[in-house]
């Protein structure tokens, strides 16, 4: 396994709070002076020479003022539930049990939207279904439903 500081994402994070220090107009020395931390410990985790921990990172973003969900979209990538919502498209199992048309286009689409993401995504259907908050096994029988409906 690689080392988290020399990863991609990590170096990403670096850049990322490196910019935000930045755009809010702080030196290097004054946010480490609000962290009660020396110069150097701000130069070394902006050059990915030291490693921040989740309690680091969130002081950081409280005195940047940034939300740390953002952050790890912007490393990561966008979340999938985030992008369903964007697509103004959010699950509700009631909508499910709905006699309503509308209803049903809506599931409809949702499933097709999710099913899409998860073939892009990669990740596997357990840890996509926990990001989008739904049921354990939906996505693979949603998966199934739509190849059988072709």
């Amino acid at each position: 396994m690689t080392k988290s500081l020399t990863t991609p994402e990590y170096r990403r994070l670096c850049q990322l709070l490196t910019e935000i220090r930045r755009l809010r107009g702080l030196t290097q020395a004054q946010l480490a002076s609000q962290l009660g931390q020396h110069q150097t410990s701000v130069s070394k985790y902006e050059k990915g020479e030291r490693r921040l921990d989740l309690i680091e990172i969130s002081w950081i973003a409280d005195i940047l003022d940034f939300d740390i969900h953002s952050l790890v979209d912007e490393v990561f990538g966008v979340s999938p539930e985030r992008t369903l919502r964007e697509h103004g498209i959010e699950y509700s199992a009631a909508l499910e049990e709905t006699d309503d048309e509308k209803g049903k286009d809506y599931i409809a689409e949702f499933k097709r939207e999710a099913v899409r993401l998860l073939d892009e995504s990669g990740k596997s259907a357990t840890e996509f279904e926990r990001d989008l908050g739904i049921g354990p096994g939906c996505l693979l029988r949603w998966k199934r439903e739509l190849s059988e409906g072709d």
